[in-house]
């Protein structure tokens, strides 16, 4: 993909794709994995809710194969034991992939993220219901199951939804 290469060499800070990959994940599946993880939570008021486990393949095995896609896609491999799964806290490891789980999101508020910052170059895949985000100020964009967007950690960016909604959240290595 051309748009990939720009964002590659920082030609683009954001990109969005549309129907990147599809995905059949339902709200029983989130909730099911919600309530097998629910001593690993993080919860952000107004709802915003974050599984502190990076090792969801058994319970999503689409999100294994849309690490592959992304990955290749960026010309790097994939490793499925990345230990940098292993550890919520420390993230580290010496895989030769470019793009790392950082946690499955939900939220269950219409207004959830303010104006703010990733602290790495980040991207998103939508798997449930909308989300909203306006980046740098510009006109917002609309997210829905399957759309994933790309934000370089210099975008400021908000986020917000008409209903629940959850995704993925990947963080880009190099900033590792």
């Amino acid at each position: 993909m051309e748009q990939i290469e720009k964002l590659k060499t920082g030609e683009i800070k954001d990109l969005l794709i549309k129907d990147y990959f599809g995905s059949k994940i339902t709200w029983n599946r989130v909730l099911g994995l919600l309530y097998k993880n629910s001593d690993l939570l993080q919860i952000i008021n107004p709802l915003w809710i974050k599984i502190k486990q990076r090792q969801i393949f058994s319970d999503m095995p689409e999100i294994k194969d849309f690490l592959l896609k992304l990955n290749v896609d960026f010309n790097f491999e994939f490793n499925e034991n990345c230990s940098f799964n292993d550890d919520w806290q420390s993230g580290v490891c010496a895989c030769d992939e470019q793009w790392h789980i950082d946690g499955f999101v939900v939220s269950l508020s219409p207004k959830t993220m303010e104006t703010h910052k990733d602290v790495h170059n980040s991207c998103y895949l939508q798997l449930v219901g909308d989300s909203y985000w306006e980046l740098d100020g510009k006109d917002p964009i609309k997210m829905e199951p399957g759309d994933l967007l790309f934000v370089s950690k210099d975008i400021t960016h908000q986020v917000w939804g008409d209903g629940p909604r959850s995704g993925i959240l990947f963080v880009e290595k190099k900033y590792l």
